[in-house]
C-alpha cells in the first residue's frame, strides 16, 4: 500500500492542475485567435492584434509562475533567455536609449522567447494537443477555401471575406490573403499549419495538403522554399514524416499549379524575381535589397550591440522618428516621399506601404542588439533543435525551421505574434513526442 507521501505525489496540485488546464486552452485556441485577431484588425481596424500578443504573454507568464518547479529541467533555455534579456540592458545602456523607446522596443526580442520557454514547461495532456490539430487544420481548411475562392472570382472573392483593400490589389496581382489580409502572412501561416497537423491516421495527411494548398496560394517565396525545407524535414525516419512530405509536395505542386493557371501570378511573381535581383542604373529595386544595405552598413560601425532595442528599422524606431535612419539611407516605405522617388525613377511596381521595419528578422537583431544578441538568438534556437532533434519530433523541428526561413526572409524573429505561435508549438511538440 502506497504512503501517504507517495499518494500526495501522485495527486496534482492545484496550481499543476491550473496550469495544465491554461496550458491546453492556450494550445487549442492559440492558431484561431491568431486568424481572427488578424482578420478583425483589418476588416474593422481594431487593436486585437496587440489584444492577441498581451494575452499570450499573460498566459505565458502565467503558466511559468504556476509551473515554476519544473524550470529546473529547462535550464539551458533560461539561461539563454536571461542572458539575452541581459544582452538588451547593456545594449540600451551604452546607447543611452530612452526609457520608453527600450522598453517598447524590447518586447520584440523577449517576449517571444519567454512563450517559448513556457511551451517547453507547460505540458499539456496529449488530449488538448490532439484537440489542437484537429483546430489546426480545421483552421488550415478555412484558410485554404477562402484562398482558392480569392483566386477563382478576383476582387468578388476578397469582399466576400472582407478583405477588399485598396493598396495594394492583391486580386490583380493573383495573389490570396486569406484572412490575413497579406499574401506573405498567408504562405507563413499554411507552412505552419503542415507541422502543427502532422498527427498518426489518414486525416493528418489531408489536413497537411489542404495547409499546403493555402500556402501555395499566397504566391509567396517563402512559402515555396518552406515546402523543400519541410521536404527535406520529411526525409528523416521518424513518425510524421509521411504526413509532413505529403503536405511539402501539395505545396510545391498547388504552387506550380497556380502559377500556371493565373497570368497575372506568373507575371508578379517574375517582377518580384527581377526587382530582387536587379540593380541597374541606380534604380531602387527590392525593399529588402535598400534595407539590407542600409542594416549592414550600421552593423560595420556598431557590430557587437548594435544601436538598442527601438532605434533602428523597428516599428518603434519608425514610430518614434529615429536619426539613424536618415544617416543610413534607410527607407521608409509607408511615407508618400518613398512612393513619389519611385515614380520618378520610372519604378510604379505596388509596394506594401503597411511594411515599416527592415523586414528581415536576423538583420533585425543584429542591427538593435549586435551579434551578442544574434548569436544569444541563434543560440537560444539551437538549443530547441537540440531538444526537437533528441525527441525525435519532426513537427518541431520543422517549426524551428520554418521560423529561421521566416527570419531570413521577412521579420520571423521579431513578429511578435507569429514567433510566439511557432515557439509556443515548439516547445508543446517537442513535449508530446508520443503523438509525432
Amino acid at each position: 500500500m502506497p504512503s501517504r507521501n507517495a499518494a500526495h505525489r501522485m495527486k496534482p496540485s492545484r496550481e499543476g492542475a491550473a496550469g495544465e488546464l491554461l496550458a491546453g486552452w492556450l494550445t487549442v485556441g492559440a492558431l484561431p485567435l491568431f486568424v481572427v485577431s488578424q482578420w478583425l484588425a483589418i476588416r474593422w481596424q481594431l487593436p486585437t492584434r496587440q489584444a492577441f500578443n498581451l494575452a499570450f504573454l499573460a498566459a505565458a507568464v502565467v503558466i511559468l509562475a504556476v509551473r515554476r518547479r519544473r524550470l529546473r529541467t529547462i535550464r539551458r533555455e533560461l539561461l539563454l533567455w536571461l542572458a539575452l534579456t541581459l544582452a538588451v540592458v547593456t545594449t540600451v545602456l551604452v546607447n543611452q536609449v530612452p526609457a520608453g523607446t527600450a522598453l517598447r522596443g524590447s518586447v520584440p526580442y523577449l517576449a517571444p522567447p519567454l512563450v517559448g520557454v513556457a511551451a517547453l514547461v507547460a505540458a499539456p495532456r496529449r488530449e488538448s494537443v490532439v484537440a489542437a490539430a484537429w483546430t489546426a487544420a480545421t483552421t488550415g481548411l478555412v484558410l485554404a477555401v477562402t484562398a482558392v475562392l480569392q483566386l477563382l472570382l478576383g476582387r468578388v472573392g476578397y469582399v466576400m471575406f472582407a478583405q477588399d483593400l485598396d493598396y495594394p490589389r492583391w486580386w490583380e496581382r493573383g495573389r490570396a490573403t486569406g484572412l490575413v489580409a497579406n499574401p506573405g502572412r498567408l504562405g507563413q501561416v499554411g507552412a505552419s499549419i503542415l507541422p502543427m497537423v502532422a498527427r498518426p491516421g489518414r486525416w493528418g495527411v489531408v489536413a497537411a495538403v489542404t495547409a499546403g494548398v493555402a500556402a501555395a496560394a499566397s504566391g509567396s517565396r517563402t512559402a515555396l522554399a518552406a515546402g523543400v525545407v519541410l521536404g527535406a524535414v520529411a526525409l528523416l525516419p521518424w513518425r510524421s514524416r509521411r504526413i509532413i512530405a505529403s503536405g511539402a509536395v501539395a505545396l510545391v505542386a498547388s504552387f506550380l499549379l497556380f502559377q500556371a493557371l493565373l497570368p497575372v501570378a506568373r507575371q508578379d511573381l517574375a517582377a518580384r524575381v527581377e526587382a530582387t535581383v536587379s540593380d541597374t542604373a541606380g534604380m531602387l529595386t527590392d525593399v529588402r535589397v535598400a534595407n539590407l544595405r542600409s542594416g549592414l552598413a550600421l552593423i560595420a560601425d556598431r557590430p557587437l550591440l548594435g544601436a538598442g532595442p527601438g532605434r533602428f528599422g523597428s516599428t518603434t524606431a519608425f514610430a518614434t522618428r529615429s536619426e539613424l535612419h536618415e544617416r543610413y539611407g534607410l527607407p521608409d516605405v509607408r511615407s508618400p516621399e518613398f512612393v513619389e522617388e519611385l515614380r520618378r525613377r520610372g519604378d510604379d511596381r505596388e509596394i506594401d506601404v503597411g511594411i515599416a521595419q527592415l523586414d528581415l528578422g536576423f538583420l533585425q537583431v543584429s542591427t538593435e542588439l549586435g551579434l551578442v544578441g544574434l548569436g544569444l538568438s541563434l543560440a537560444f534556437l539551437a538549443s530547441l533543435a537540440t531538444r526537437a532533434w533528441r525527441s525525435g519530433s519532426a513537427p518541431a523541428l520543422g517549426l524551428l525551421l520554418l521560423l529561421i526561413l521566416f527570419s531570413l526572409t521577412g521579420p520571423g524573429l521579431v513578429d511578435f505574434s507569429l514567433a510566439a505561435l511557432v515557439l509556443w508549438w515548439t516547445g508543446v511538440t517537442i513535449r508530446d513526442v508520443g503523438g509525432g
